[in-house]
């Protein structure tokens, strides 16, 4: 720009190399009014400065000849370049720059001294530094800011892209940026939005954006009151199925088949991955597989290794992630149960007729055996110190032993008929699976003491914990459903699902596996879009729909929240068709105008900013919170956009911009509502 300006203030001071101007003779008319025989410096009115007689016959003995052979290709230049405000010569092409200036500085000197016009000589002398400084070899610049031109420039535009642009431009100039509500409902549309946060925690909220089907607040672990099934499959050749284990090595679930000898392995969406065979397999059942565990420990060469129990073959089966059983270990009399205790990497199976534990290193596999109470199912560790503890069923008792594989203590009075246990992390409790009197009873693993049972389901079987929402989930056999259980022992949800002893989840806990024996299916429990905690207007949907396919250009949005906690941010996603996205961040510092003492904000900010179905706006709202969000826009009609035979091609409807097929699912949807 300053570059442009400077060379325009040479226009203005007429100091053009004007070299290349048509030369005349000596003794003719410049046309200026002022000096005969004068030569114009550059093409445009009288009153030009102008090269004097004494200049020109110096330059023409020396220059002139080079400066006559290109003529031609200077009235080229002449009828391309030429304009109302003159040209600007500033090639230095014709003639080597320094010989030029060299000859100039020369005539500088003295030869121009005799003709004693100092005018011309501080001209002159400004001429040779212009020349220094813009001389270049692209010859002639035109400076030209002529109106007509512009105008004949933008003629060029056509279609959409012309039409959309004088619309937004229209728009833009009919605003006279009134902040008075009552101005703006005059000016512009207006639609509101209603949103509220029903839970104790801060959400996230995403609207507009209808391109990607962005549910407006995503559930988080904690929302487990939106957990649904998500896909339910009977596996191929699974009969009977039992324990199950998310692998983190591969992404993949592994299920003990009771009845058919083999393990099935099943990706996250279902499909069958790989069947296992176990041995011996002469028999249905000999093999007879319950339960299962997993090397968690990513840094182990032992990792993604999965340890299956055997409860009629009396084995602990070894499976690397090549599907091969590498190893099959003998343990106690009908293991029942197994578990990988990260912080030792050993592997605990509990003998359910010999009455002890097999403790197996996973490093040597060698195996050391101990005694617990009598008729032991359930086992669980405690990552933290190494401490392992084993469920008695018939003692009703949890028996406690240290990472050097000694008892240290017995819990007595643990339930009635346990089955298994679970250790929480967080709270240092164990809670013991209390089947006969249909709850869980929460340990203190500091102090030992028993703690007030929690209900749940009918004949509760299986426990796990979820480290993403410090969770306990209990499988509930004859309710088909998994009880959830929070920190301060409140059951938080019950999901119904078909389960049985098969209990698992992936590494990011938003995914639940369960199994059902009697029926062989596996089911899959998950999030399947909204968070029931944030709720929005019931239009919402219909509006969002509108601007998707008849773009809005906003003017103002007036947001009302209550309550004294404001959002200090909102962030603008711009998207795009190639998936790529912009984010511009909106920041409300500047735009609190309270009235009456509420929580308001009027924000010019977003001023040009489009809603259709590719650009979104995404905040926090504050616990309890409710926010009204009133939005003024001028809305495009995608109709007019579209040629003729286009809008019946599509069915577009006048005013409306919204194909027939799509108004007719919308009728179906209200009538099958």
């Amino acid at each position: 720009m300053k570059t442009i300006w400077k060379i325009g203030l040479l226009t203005a001071t007429g100091i053009g190399l004007g070299m290349l101007a048509k030369l005349r003779s000596s003794n003719s008319d410049c046309g200026c009014g002022d000096h005969k025989g004068e030569v114009k410096r550059t093409v445009g009115h009288a009153g030009e400065d102008c090269f004097l007689p004494g200049e020109l016959t110096q330059m023409k003995s020396e220059i002139a000849p080079k400066l006559l052979r290109r003529r031609e290709q200077f009235l080229k230049d002449l009828a391309k370049w030429g304009t109302k405000e003159g040209i600007i010569d500033v090639s230095d092409l014709l003639l080597d720059r320094r010989k030029l200036l060299t000859k100039l500085k020369a005539i500088q000197k003295g030869r121009i001294a005799s003709v004693g016009e100092s005018s011309h000589l501080k001209k002159l002398d400004r001429y040779i530094k212009d020349l220094e400084k813009w001389g270049t070899r692209e010859g002639v610049i035109d400076v030209s800011n002529d109106e007509k031109a512009k105008k004949k420039k933008e003629r060029l535009l056509s279609g959409i892209s012309k039409q959309g642009r004088s619309v937004t431009q229209r728009f833009k100039k009919k605003a006279q940026t009134p902040r008075q509500s009552t101005k703006l409902h005059k000016a512009y549309e207006v639609t509101q939005v209603n949103i509220q946060n029903t839970s104790n925690k801060e959400r996230t909220v995403s609207i507009w954006e209808a391109n990607r089907s962005t549910p407006v607040s995503l559930p988080t672990p904690e929302d487990v009151q939106d957990l649904s099934v998500v896909n339910q499959t009977v596996v191929e050749n699974t009969i009977h199925p039992q324990g199950m284990v998310f692998n983190p090595a591969n992404q993949l679930i592994y299920i003990a088949n009771q009845l058919t000898n083999n393990v099935s392995v099943v990706g996250p969406g279902g499909q069958l991955v790989r069947v296992i065979q176990l041995e011996p397999s002469n028999f249905p059942g000999f093999n007879s597989p319950v339960d299962l565990t997993v090397n968690t420990v990513a840094e182990s060469p032992n990792f993604g290794k999965v340890y299956v129990v055997g409860s009629v073959s009396n084995t602990l089966s070894i499976i690397d992630l090549d599907f091969r059983v590498s190893e099959s270990i003998p343990v106690g009399v009908r293991p029942l149960s197994v578990a990988f205790n990260p912080a030792t990497e050993k592997v605990y199976v509990t003998n359910y007729v010999d009455h002890s534990l097999s403790i197996i290193d996973t490093q040597t596999l060698q195996q050391e055996v101990i005694d617990t109470g009598k008729n032991p199912l359930g086992v669980a560790v405690n990552p933290l110190t190494g401490d392992v503890y084993v469920v008695n069923s018939v003692d009703r008792s949890v028996s406690i032993i240290d990472q050097f594989n000694q008892l240290v203590f017995l819990i007595e009075n643990a339930g009635t008929r346990p089955t298994h246990v679970v250790f929480h992390p967080k709270t240092e409790q164990i809670y013991v699976v209390s089947t006969g009197s249909d709850e869980v009873i929460p340990v203190n693993t500091l102090d030992f003491q028993v703690g007030r049972p929690i209900p749940v389901g009918k004949s509760p079987s299986r426990a796990l914990y979820n480290e993403s929402n410090d969770f306990i989930y209990v499988a509930n056999r004859e309710d088909n459903s998994v009880s959830v259980i929070d920190t301060e022992g409140q059951e938080r949800a019950t999901i119904p699902v078909k389960v049985n002893n098969g209990l698992a989840l992936n590494v990011t806990g938003d995914l639940l596996f369960t199994s059902a024996t009697g029926t062989g299916t596996i089911s899959f429990v998950g999030f399947t879009g909204e968070n029931s905690a944030v709720i929005i207007d019931g239009d919402y949907e219909e509006k969002r729909r509108d601007f998707q396919h008849n773009p809005a250009l906003v003017k103002q949005v007036k947001f009302i929240l209550s309550g004294e906690e404001r959002f200090n941010v909102l962030k603008m996603r711009d998207g795009s068709a190639t998936g790529t996205a912009s984010i511009r961040s909106v920041s409300f510092g500047d735009y609190r105008s309270p009235q009456n003492f509420q929580n308001v904000s009027e924000v010019d900010a977003f001023e040009g900013a489009i809603i259709d179905g590719s650009n979104g706006w995404e905040f926090k709202i504050a616990p309890l919170q409710s926010i009204t969000m009133m939005v003024y826009y001028h809305q495009f009609d995608m109709y007019t956009f579209l040629p003729e035979k286009a809008r019946k091609s599509v069915g577009v409807e006048m005013g409306n911009g919204i194909p027939k097929s799509w108004k007719k699912a919308i009728r179906k949807e209200v009538q099958h509502g």
